[in-house]
């Protein structure tokens, strides 16, 4: 307990004491989060870049998500900049936040994550989270949970890749637990120079009960617009945040906020201030509206990467959203947009890359022709079915392995399996399938995870070897097709 203690001082310290005493390692990259939470109690993960000294955005480069397998990613990453301190002397902070709530109890640990500052690899402490039952978490735990009414919003588009002088719309939603009182100070900066801005109407518009994850909200729109592109190239929809005046239960007395949002009790509980925020969106604006010719060469595409058959569109499972176009190739994963040169090559978001596109007999390769990511691979069967998939995850390289039956089209088996330096992670997933659209791609299917973790032993210790396998559940996703 006493190391974790110096640990966290250490890095408060950073935080805290005058440049002059920390500008040799400046900047630093460290991650936040609680020591102990409750199952099912939502939690910030804050990955935070801090410096002396103020930062350009193209300073900060190929952020790695965290893995974050043990927990269930409600929002994120919102990226967010704050400057703090006197004038003379300010620390500037730019960070990465989610909101994330575990699966289950135990002993969790948030790998190291990394990033590049200035052209220097910057490296997160690795975080142990500890997870008890509900009302189990002792008041000597030195961790803290929150006790603010679970609240969010979202920001969605119409249409990422739209042409000059085509209406997107935006819409803009809060979803809540609790009751919220009020909307204020709503910030956001859409440039005129690149849209035409037209208000719509939300008269008339009404609270609505929406599932997200298993859990149920309370849904308004609350700003929506209609954006007509002026030019083309990469158009930024800013950042969105706003103050949400929530109504704090009391716990002990109100076992279930959504049926006290509905019983219309206005006067309960604590007026407290969320400020809320949600990430920018980036349009991708071309010049003309022809159809696209379809022009690959290349023996297999993205969309059979993925498993999927047809003129896919768009694949949406859970909150990320896959895109592709007609040559099959992909557009975005939900956090990255890819820019392409021809049909065999492109960039991720303009930064990362060029990646090379080449297939050779069964497999797929996309080398990054800099040398600085690793190599992405795809393997086919003789059926056209995907056996393995390679990628990287950081710095920590991922492989899937597909088991199918006979000549069935969907796998029956997954065996993801991923080492990092202190051990190994893989995770095996079974499948039964329900439901396939009239293309042939399933749309509902039963999943039964377990996952095994090893931490390699110090010296002459034995390896520690740990399995958790999770209640069964259904997995449904929804797509589109050209």
């Amino acid at each position: 307990m006493k190391t974790r203690i110096y640990i966290k001082l250490f890095f408060l310290m950073l935080l805290l004491f005058p440049k002059e005493m920390w500008a040799y390692q400046n900047p630093v990259f460290v991650a936040s989060a609680p020591e102990y939470v409750e199952v099912g109690t939502q939690f910030r993960l804050t990955l935070a870049v801090v410096s002396s000294e103020k930062l350009q955005d193209d300073e900060i480069q190929y952020f790695r998500e965290p893995l974050l397998k043990d927990f269930e990613v409600l929002m994120g990453p919102v990226r967010s900049s704050v400057t703090t301190g006197k004038m003379t002397m300010p620390t500037y902070q730019f960070s990465y936040t989610y909101v994330l709530k575990a699966f289950g109890t135990g002993k969790f640990v948030i790998p190291s994550t990394s990033i590049v500052v200035k052209g220097k690899l910057l490296r997160t402490q690795q975080l142990t989270i500890h997870v008890a039952p509900v009302g189990k978490l002792s008041s000597s735990s030195n961790g803290s949970v929150e006790s603010k009414p679970e609240a969010f919003i979202t920001m969605n588009v119409s249409n990422r890749s739209p042409h000059i002088n085509s209406p997107v719309v935006l819409e803009c939603k809060l979803y809540t637990t609790a009751q919220v009182d009020s909307l204020a100070n709503l910030q956001q900066q859409i440039l005129l120079k690149d849209f035409k801005v037209k208000p719509v109407s939300l008269r008339g518009n009404q609270w609505k009960q929406e599932t997200r994850n298993g859990k149920k909200y309370q849904v308004i729109v609350f700003r929506k617009l209609l954006l007509y592109p002026l030019h083309a190239g990469k158009l930024r929809i800013g950042n969105l945040s706003v103050d949400a005046y929530v109504r704090q239960t009391d716990e002990s007395r109100v076992k279930d906020p959504i049926e006290e949002f509905f019983k219309g009790n206005r006067n309960a509980g604590k007026r407290v201030s969320q400020r809320l925020s949600c990430p920018e969106i980036i349009l991708n604006v071309s010049d003309t509206s022809p159809a696209v010719k379809k022009v690959n060469t290349l023996k297999f595409t993205s969309v059979q990467g993925y498993g999927l058959y047809g003129n896919v569109r768009t694949v949406t499972t859970g909150k990320v959203t896959l895109s592709f176009d007609q040559n099959g190739n992909m557009v975005s994963n939900g956090t990255n947009r890819y820019i392409y040169r021809g049909t065999d090559r492109y960039m991720i978001d303009n930064v990362i890359g060029p990646f090379r596109i080449t297939c050779e007999g069964n497999l797929r390769k996309e080398v990054d022709e800099k040398g600085i990511e690793g190599t992405i691979e795809y393997e086919f069967d003789s059926r056209g079915r995907i056996v393995r998939y390679k990628y990287f995850d950081g710095m920590m390289p991922v492989v899937c392995k597909y088991v199918y039956e006979g000549t069935g089209k969907y796998p029956s088996t997954m065996e993801s399996s991923a080492g990092y330096e202190d051990g190994n992670d893989v995770e095996i997933c079974r499948y039964t399938y329900l439901e396939a659209d009239s293309q042939g791609n399933w749309t509902k299917r039963r999943v039964k995870r377990t996952w095994k973790s090893t931490t390699y032993g110090y010296e002459n210790e034995p390896d520690k070897v740990s399995t958790k396998t999770e209640p069964e559940f259904t997995e449904t996703r929804t797509i589109s097709y050209f």
